[in-house]
């Protein structure tokens, strides 16, 4: 009986929001849980915890002021994470699902499209907390753990960079053949997270790579991820090539989202023109 007053209350709930935003999160609801029931998208959500323990937390020391290097690299893998969670929970699943034709029955229904693209956003964010809490946790585990305004202010970070770092996925959905978006999302993904610093220091980088770093979104997302739990100096000491300019940091990204959304609405007329052709 519980059970059934439950459902009855989340329909009478859903009734009363706006069609748009109750569709959203009908499809994150469906996406979220049917999500933990693959293998995929487990793998996508614990694989940078995984890789935190085997490469962060061995690594012992303090930076200047006693900010654990552990700490650090509980950034580093968890922008890493968010990183691999925009191309393929988001973009690649997307794509995916416009090969199966379900944006195409999206269109025909009273739905606004925008809906869909708010599910996979939602998805995107709550996968990004779980990575974040998931990493955090480790991290006070191994005796890494940051200040709660530190980590606060790092979770808005990531926040900022999920949503700032969904319009490539969205632009790889509508650009890429549905059975090659895997490939192409690896192709983007490795060389992102490797220039960005998020696998090795920038500084460690071969010259010409540390360069191309400087001119991408996600080297200056990381920047703010370091600098939200770390000072200037202890992020340089880290090997930050620019901390301390945070402005600076999300007006790049910020240009990049811009370009990306740009792109992705592009591809978005472009297939919705073919399916209009077809139908």
């Amino acid at each position: 009986m519980s059970e059934v007053t439950a459902v009855a209350k989340r329909t009478v709930e859903s009734a009363r929001m706006p069609l748009g935003f109750a569709a959203a999160f009908a499809i994150f609801r469906a996406e979220w849980r049917g999500g933990w029931r693959s293998g995929w998208f487990i793998a996508l959500v614990t694989m940078p915890m995984l890789l935190f323990v085997l490469f962060g937390t061995t690594l012992h020391g303090d930076l200047d002021g006693g900010l654990a290097v552990a700490a650090m690299l509980m950034a580093s893998f968890t922008c890493f994470g968010v990183v691999n969670l925009s191309i393929f929970a988001v973009g690649v699943a997307a794509a995916e699902q416009r090969g199966m034709g379900w944006i195409r029955r999206l269109r025909a229904s009273a739905m606004p499209l925008w809906s869909f693209f708010g599910g996979k956003l939602m998805l995107g964010l709550a996968a990004a907390t779980t990575v974040l809490a998931g990493n955090s946790i480790i991290a006070g585990i191994v005796g890494a753990g940051v200040p709660i305004m530190h980590l606060l202010r790092l979770w808005v970070v990531i926040l900022f960079g999920t949503v700032c770092l969904a319009p490539f996925g969205f632009a790889l959905a509508y650009w890429a053949r549905p059975g090659a978006a895997g490939v192409i999302g690896n192709l983007i993904f490795l060389p992102l997270s490797y220039t960005s610093g998020f696998m090795t220091p920038v500084d460690a980088l071969p010259g010409p790579i540390a360069a191309l770093s400087t001119y991408l979104p996600t080297s200056h997302w990381g920047n703010l991820a370091w600098g939200a739990i770390a000072t200037p100096g202890q992020a340089a000491e880290f090997g930050v090539r620019t901390p301390g300019r945070p402005l600076l940091d999300i007006a790049v990204v910020l240009v990049w989202a811009v370009a990306a959304s740009f792109v992705a609405a592009v591809g978005w007329r472009r297939d919705r023109s073919r399916d209009r052709i077809r139908g």
